[in-house]
């Protein structure tokens, strides 16, 4: 089994929204995934 990760930063959810359907994608296709998000580093 291929294994994935998706990495994502998302401040307003559009980005999360987006590694969902990657996430979906990628499970439909076989693969294990886990998502990861990415904390703020702006300061």
């Amino acid at each position: 089994m291929t294994k994935m990760a998706v990495f994502y930063y998302s401040s307003t959810g559009a980005n999360y929204k987006m590694a969902q359907w990657t996430e979906e994608a990628l499970k439909q296709a076989g693969a294990e995934v886990k998502l990861v998000k990415i904390p703020e580093t702006a300061k």
